[in-house]
């Protein structure tokens, strides 16, 4: 067990290293990767994936405010939601089929 991790460990380091040329908190502006694939996340998903507080907390304060709070109630509680559909790392891979 601990030699399958300490050789995981290395794998990781060497595509941390390979994207991020050693230190990945010394780059601003580098792309998003997912470490397990090595595969760069395009760049209609990255501000999904940076951001998903954010509108999480956008969605959350626009439910409250159209039906939980009595003056500003436009919808009762029960009426369904729109869902968001963020696109994450695993929206990003190619679909493929085995037959």
């Amino acid at each position: 067990m601990a030699v399958r991790m300490f050789n995981n460990s290395g794998l990781i380091k060497k595509g941390i290293g390979k994207h991020c040329d050693g230190n990945p908190f010394s780059r601003k502006n580098i792309n998003l990767m997912n470490l397990v694939s090595n595969m760069e996340v395009p760049e209609n998903a990255k501000d999904d994936i940076l951001l998903r507080d954010e509108k999480g907390t956008e969605k959350f304060e626009e439910f409250v405010s159209e039906r939980v709070v009595a003056s500003t109630a436009k919808m009762s509680i029960w009426d369904p939601m729109k869902k968001i559909k963020p696109k994450t790392f695993t929206t990003c891979r190619k679909k493929t089929q085995c037959k």
